[in-house]
């Protein structure tokens, strides 16, 4: 994490290996592997900002099952020619409520929030670098969508 805030770049990585590899050779060392379903809400009370703010609950299936509903609000900043999003908080989200993934749901519903997309992660690592910061690597398994279309398409790190 960068000081104060969160800041992320991200990229496809054609070989995942060859990366992990890299890493490695650089001192990296694993903090975590992790796996998760993100299922992405919507307001149904009025409009809102959908590439500036989000709401979701996460489903961990890796290493330990648990849900939790996160918000998160950042800003896309470009600098050298690179665009990053940028936490307007400082742990980069905030847990709202955790427990089952119905509770959260009802919690979500209660609040005026419905389901939009989920997003699925699996095979992912977390690693610290030797010289400060960290290193992700996630393989997006795919997007579905539970309430109809909206223009996701599925992806593949």
């Amino acid at each position: 994490m960068t000081a104060p805030y969160e800041a992320e770049v991200r990229f496809r990585i054609p070989d995942i290996d060859a990366f992990r590899g890299r890493i490695q050779a650089r001192g990296g060392t694993v903090v975590e592997s992790y796996a998760f379903r993100d299922r992405c809400h919507r307001s149904r009370i009025g409009p809102w900002d959908w590439t500036a703010q989000s709401m979701r609950t996460r489903t961990h299936t890796v290493p330990a099952p648990r849900s939790e509903v996160l918000f998160s609000a950042v800003d896309v900043v470009a600098a050298d020619g690179f665009a990053f999003k940028r936490s307007r908080l400082a742990a980069g989200k905030a847990t709202l409520f955790t427990g089952t993934a119905d509770a959260c749901a009802s919690f979500l519903d209660a609040l005026g929030y419905t389901p939009w997309f989920d997003v699925i992660k699996t095979d992912c690592v977390m690693w610290n670098l030797p010289n400060g910061g960290m290193a992700i690597a996630e393989h997006v398994a795919g997007a579905t969508v539970p309430n109809g279309p909206v223009g996701v398409t599925a992806a593949s790190s």
